[in-house]
């Protein structure tokens, strides 16, 4: 899961950054923050980030660490982009400060970690997880519409409308098998 969840994040986010505007070398280093972003699960038990049903405290208070992880796994190598880093740390920082490791708010968060915090969320719940199913990306929309207080507004509402405009002509299968 993790594997693909970090391929589909450094995909929406790559997409999302060209919606807002972003040219090479802006993008390469957003996809790449994407696929980097939860290298810090590789420092945890396994059994901990595969765990089927909920986390006890203890083990989502070390599944929390894994932004402080990752980023200490990738400090050192000079020639990863310095938004790379920020990606890592970040990704689950909020806007309100409701987020970890630090509590950041606002403009304390990096543009680049905003951005791959929008395509994480996406990514988890439009993907089934051992623990609960996927939402249909409507209704993972929906929730994201009432979560403007916990991203970016000027990002989420840029994803928010160039998402629903990707869904116009799909096809869908009804409840019904229609």
């Amino acid at each position: 899961y993790t594997f693909y969840h970090s391929v589909n994040v450094g995909i929406i986010a790559g997409i999302l950054g060209r919606w807002l505007g972003y040219k090479r070398p802006a993008l390469e280093e957003l996809v790449l923050g994407g696929l980097l972003h939860d290298v810090g699960k590789t420092q945890l038990p396994l059994a901990i980030v595969n765990k089927a049903g909920k986390l006890t405290a203890a083990e989502l208070r070390l599944m929390r660490q894994h932004p402080l992880l990752g980023y200490e796994l990738i400090k050192g190598f000079t020639d990863l982009p310095r938004s790379t880093q920020a990606i890592v740390l970040q990704h689950h920082e909020r806007q309100d400060g409701s987020g970890y490791p630090y509590g950041c708010t606002g403009d304390k968060i990096h543009t680049f970690a905003k951005i791959v915090a929008i395509a994480d969320f996406y990514d988890a719940i439009t993907s089934d997880r051992v623990y609960r199913r996927r939402l249909v990306p409507l209704k993972a929309v929906r929730l994201l519409e009432g979560l403007l207080d916990k991203f970016d507004p000027t990002i989420l509402t840029t994803f928010l409308c160039n998402i629903r405009a990707c869904f116009v002509g799909c096809l869908v299968r009804l409840a019904d098998g229609r």
